[in-house]
């Protein structure tokens, strides 16, 4: 009992210290100038828990139609926690810490921490697994990535406990399951871990007493727990658009609000078979030259990009096929034995890997992958360490020299953007309003209009609705659609706004138009096309902010009663627009 009892403070108290560092951490760095924030992580959950699915019309684009239970708690804290925001990114940071002890837990299952050598293998791994590109540049930040990995890993942990355990527990399979399929839930994107996990459950029967049974339990504890998680919102997608997966799997389910495709993001993914074999290299190099192009290449951020992970792990691999060839033909064995916990996490691993390149090749996506190929990568650097003196010296400083360009990979790249705390500007150095970093939203207040129609153009901009809501208490204020360039398609040659392209939505835009009778203004997150001729006609000027840049304009004949400060500050924003 005193064995347990020390066992459980000990982890309890590791378990402390990482959720600590995680909230520091997030405070410090502030990582989220997110596009996808502005646009939807803040309007989802908000939409959803003030019964406005779809009343908003088009306000967030496809992305209104994510699953908003992950962004829940974070919206939760702006509306309730707003004025402190380092204690809304202390919480958020919280995620990182959590994971970090979960890998901690698994990277335990194959490291011997019973000797000092063993330990100090297992401080290695964390601080190289905590510093990778796509893990320490989403600290704290909405993206949910970090989110769902503590599930995965929570999941993983317990299938690969139990796998190796002499005697094995149907439920804690069953809980396995339940805790991979609620990442799925909780994110579509968590299906590469479902299906590697399922994959390599399946391969490794041999390993399971009672292996249908086994599988059985893992199999509905998955299924069970992306219904608890993402159940309630496929109905909601069915009674709107008749299609449980909309905007996706449209060629299955048809529905009028969406082109009969399924859609897919192809812009990250090799299309051919060299590409497929060479994508490590492949994205190394565009992580360099993403700075001066801009293609976007490995991820939606435009900044530098400089980890070596996966080309180490890579090649390591390649050098390891080698060496088992080698044994298998010469020595008429393998050395690795793949029945251990090493070599069921090293198939899992690289079938994740395998599904996260055909489907995605987006470094955002692959959290639990990078964690576990800093496992591997550390493991192999300890187990050749040669014994001759002079050899070990070379070896060590050689080691030491990829150590530091792994761990140092947050420094030298660059994150999608840490959030404004200070004066906003839309011009660097310029200061246009008194904003002091005392809120984690802040955007400058205006006194918007009772019963206002807001046209949107150019997104991300719904993010305006859920903080006049909340925050300036406009309850019948409405959102809608009018022109964006981010989901276009082409007629005759033409490239055309989805949402005026498609019947449904034209119709239900005109509709709302027609009915509404009371002033009506506009929201642009940019240079926009004005499609209806409504813009010319009203005075625009931005909306300072710690976001992104917003445009409101309204008609002449309200311009000062929105803008308090309207004279103040309009000649700046002119100015700087004109220069943008």
């Amino acid at each position: 009992m005193k064995k347990i009892l020390h066992l459980v403070n000990k982890e309890g108290a590791l378990l402390f210290l990482l959720l600590l560092c995680g909230g520091i951490l997030s405070c410090g760095l502030k990582y989220d100038l997110f596009w996808d924030f502005v646009n939807y992580h803040y309007f989802n959950p908000w939409a959803f828990l003030n019964d406005r699915i779809n009343y908003d019309v088009g306000a967030a684009g496809m992305n209104a139609f994510f699953n908003p239970l992950p962004d829940i708690p974070l919206y939760l804290l702006i509306k309730y926690f707003n004025d402190y925001p380092n204690f809304i990114c202390f919480v958020q940071g919280m995620w990182f810490g959590a994971l970090l002890f979960l890998f901690f837990k698994i990277v335990c299952q194959v490291v011997d921490t019973s000797t000092r050598v063993g330990r100090l293998q297992v401080f290695v791994i964390l601080l190289v697994g905590a510093t990778g590109w796509s893990t320490f540049m989403q600290i704290g930040t909405s993206t949910n990535e970090i989110q769902i990995s503590v599930f995965i890993m929570a999941g993983l942990y317990v299938l690969l406990k139990e796998m190796y355990s002499s005697k094995q527990n149907k439920w804690l399979f069953l809980l396995s399951g339940l805790l991979l399929g609620m990442a799925m839930g909780l994110k579509l994107t968590a299906v590469t871990y479902c299906v590697s996990s399922a994959l390599a459950v399946f391969l490794y029967y041999r390993r399971l007493e009672r292996p249908l049974e086994k599988i059985f339990f893992f199999a509905v504890g998955g299924i069970s727990g992306f219904l608890i998680f993402n159940g309630f919102w496929m109905y909601i997608l069915w009674e709107h658009f008749q299609n449980p997966f909309f905007p996706f799997a449209n060629e299955i389910f048809k529905s009028e609000y969406a082109s009969i495709q399924n859609i897919r993001d192809t812009r990250f993914i090799p299309h051919t078979l060299g590409q497929f074999i060479m994508q490590p290299f492949l994205l190394f190099a565009r992580g360099f030259e993403i700075a001066s192009d801009g293609d976007g290449y490995v991820s939606e951020s435009r900044g530098f990009i400089i980890d070596y992970r996966l080309i180490l792990a890579y090649v390591f691999f390649l050098l390891f096929i080698l060496y088992e060839t080698g044994n298998r033909l010469f020595r008429k064995r393998f050395a690795f034995d793949w029945n251990t916990p090493s070599g069921f996490l090293l198939l899992f691993t690289l079938l994740s890997y395998l599904i996260w390149a055909l489907l995605f090749s987006l470094f955002r996506y692959m959290v639990p992958i990078e964690l576990l190929l800093a496992l591997f990568v550390v493991k192999i650097i300890f187990l050749f360490i040669p014994r001759s003196d002079w050899a070990k010296i070379l070896y060590i400083s050689l080691v030491n020299l990829i150590l530091f360009l792994l761990i140092s990979v947050p420094f030298f790249s660059e994150s999608w953007g840490s959030r404004k705390m200070d004066n906003v500007s839309y011009k660097e150095g310029e200061k246009i309003s008194d904003y002091n970093g005392e809120k984690f939203i802040f955007i400058e207040e205006v006194d918007i209009p009772d019963d206002a129609l807001i046209l949107f153009y150019e997104y991300p901009v719904s993010a305006v609705l859920p903080y006049w809501f909340d925050f300036l208490e406009k309850k019948n204020i409405r959102g809608l659609s009018v022109w964006q360039s981010m989901y276009i398609t082409t007629d005759k040659g033409r490239i055309v706004d989805y949402y005026d392209y498609n019947p449904k939505w034209r119709a239900m835009r005109r509709e709302i138009m027609d009915k509404h009778q009371g002033p009506v203004i506009a929201v642009s997150g940019g240079n926009t096309q004005d499609p209806l001729g409504i813009l010319e006609k009203m005075s625009c000027r931005g909306i300072p902010n710690n976001m992104l840049p917003l445009i409101l304009c309204v008609p002449p004949e309200l311009e000062h009663k929105v803008w308090k400060n309207f004279e103040q500050n309009s000649k700046t924003f002119q100015k700087n627009m004109e220069e943008k």
